[in-house]
């Protein structure tokens, strides 16, 4: 195996460049978590459905969702959203 040597300004460089992408995805998390959302016991009020029902369409895809432990939390826009689609 070879050793490849890197000045200390290459490897900031080179560190920089692996860590945008994680920073950007955190950005955007955040910017998530500032929305209100909705359990899936919420979601199936407003979409009245059942929360099976809106648990298949997070399996699905249909309904994009993000998992806090063990449960799931949507987003208002993205229920209204499915609403518009659905109905």
């Amino acid at each position: 195996m070879a050793t490849i040597l890197l000045t200390d300004d290459q490897l900031v460089a080179l560190m920089r460049r692996a860590v945008e992408p994680l920073r950007e995805e955190i950005e955007r998390l955040r910017s998530r978590m500032d929305e209100e959302t909705l359990s899936v016991a919420e979601a199936a009020r407003r979409l009245h459905t059942s929360p099976r029902s809106v648990q298949r369409s997070i399996k699905s895809g249909d309904l994009p969702a993000v998992k806090v432990g063990r449960a799931f939390r949507i987003p208002v826009s993205e229920v209204l959203a499915h609403h518009s689609r659905s109905g």
